[in-house]
């Protein structure tokens, strides 16, 4: 039983101990690509891309396996569902995922399969970086919008408290290349060799 306790709390500890970094707005109002208000809710997550990867629209496929956060997006919600309210967090027991001094992200996108149509925002603020993160101390960074805040896809207005995304094209990836043009060449070669035995 004592042996139970000391397991547990050992446990508890562990998971506590981490700094937790917050993004949270109760202001800012998301608008689609055409201007309207989004009336469904969005994921929200703050975190960073691998060493080496940029993110393109062109491999927005690739965005989820280079980007480091936690498992389970937060969430925005417009103004039909009582909000605006982002709320999205990631924690770092210490630094071997991000280094201290990373530049943080805020990746805001409509869920899988969502049925209007991929769309997709990022965010980014000088103030938003990772510091040296304690494993055995907990510390909470609260991060917001700011004058400073930019946005390398969607829009944002910091003034007005307004942002927006952008349509997210599904491109093939290169192996599927093969299937859209090998199929159709496969068939002309087929077709060409019946005439010519002919």
């Amino acid at each position: 039983m004592r042996y139970f306790l000391i397991t547990t709390g050992l446990l508890t500890a562990g998971a506590l101990s981490a700094t937790e970094y917050v993004f949270q707005n109760f202001d800012a109002v998301i608008r689609d690509r055409l201007g309207i208000v989004w009336g469904t809710q969005l994921d929200v997550e703050i975190g960073a891309f691998s060493s080496g990867f940029t993110p393109t629209l062109q491999n927005y496929g690739s965005w989820r396996a280079n980007f480091v956060t936690e498992s389970a997006p937060g969430y925005y919600v417009g103004p039909a569902l009582g909000g605006p309210e982002f709320s999205a967090t990631l924690h770092l027991a210490d630094n071997s995922l991000l280094a201290a001094g990373t530049q943080l992200k805020v990746w805001v996108h409509t869920s899988t399969g969502f049925a209007g149509g991929a769309q997709t925002a990022l965010f980014s603020d000088t103030s938003w970086l990772v510091v040296t993160n304690s494993p055995t101390d907990v510390l909470t960074r609260y991060y917001d919008f700011s004058g400073i805040t930019s946005a390398t896809f969607g829009t944002i207005d910091f003034n007005n408290n307004l942002a927006s995304t952008v349509a997210v094209t599904s491109i093939p990836e290169p192996s599927t290349y093969g299937l859209f043009f090998g199929l159709p060449c496969l068939g002309l070669a087929l077709l060409s060799r019946r005439r010519r035995s002919r």
